[in-house]
């Protein structure tokens, strides 16, 4: 038999959380799908472009 890594109690207020913070969770899911992107799997190529963006951004943010 499994062990239950959470109680019911905690699974329930788990998933409130993630109702109530939808937007929240889509954010940090694309972070993190961006971090692994980039350590993991980016070529040389798609790291430079990458890099291009972030300084576009950046501009545009001054």
């Amino acid at each position: 038999m499994a062990k239950q890594r959470y109680t019911e109690a905690q699974r329930e207020a788990n998933e409130r959380w993630r109702k109530k913070n939808r937007e929240r969770m889509q954010y940090l899911n694309k972070r993190s799908i961006t971090k692994h992107f980039i350590s993991d799997l980016a070529t040389d190529d798609d790291l430079r472009e990458i890099q291009e963006w972030v300084r576009d951004r950046l501009k545009q943010n001054e």
